[in-house]
């Protein structure tokens, strides 16, 4: 978050605002936690593709070092958050994955990217279809699976549940 924005918040905004930032990092550390209790691994090729990467559009740009330094970040702190990424991504797509897609809702999405004239032959159907399936996999996800989903993941943690006091009561685990 940005320190300016945040300071210029009024009162009530900026508890809205922390509570935001902790529950992010509370699902993002339940997701990492699940994904390690699943035993999902990423390899060190992985993430060191990701840093070739990184280094190639930081290269025009004073260099990654420079840019690490400037997000405050030590490459070692950024190897652990892209591996933990790389966790949740992985996760995430082995449940988006199991969301079942008819052959009408692939049919249907693949008509909103058709641009031709003339129909699809089924040859063109058939060189797309695990990309409209992925497509409509990942939007089902995105509307609805994911919050049910994280919702089944907070319900299942053992953690102390805090929100912020309201008007002065106090809060118990």
């Amino acid at each position: 978050m940005n320190p300016a924005l945040f300071d210029a918040m009024r009162p009530g905004e900026k508890a809205r605002a922390i509570v935001r930032v902790l529950n992010g990092m509370i699902q993002r550390e339940l997701e990492v936690q699940e994904a390690r209790r699943r035993k999902l691994t990423v390899s060190e090729e992985e993430v060191d593709r990701a840093l070739a990467e990184l280094e190639t559009v930081y290269a025009s740009k004073g260099g990654l070092k420079q840019a690490l330094a400037d997000f405050q970040i030590t490459l070692e702190q950024w190897k652990k958050e892209t591996r933990e990424n790389f966790l949740i991504e992985k996760l995430e797509a082995s449940q988006y994955r199991r969301i079942p897609i008819s052959e009408e809702e692939i049919r249907e999405e693949f008509g909103n990217f058709w641009k031709e004239t003339q129909s699809p032959s089924p040859k063109d159907l058939g060189e797309h279809h695990e990309h409209m399936r992925f497509v409509v996999q990942q939007r089902k996800w995105a509307a609805e699976g994911r919050r049910k989903w994280m919702q089944s993941l907070a319900d299942a943690a053992r953690i102390w549940r805090w929100t912020p006091a309201v008007h002065g009561e106090t809060n118990s685990p």
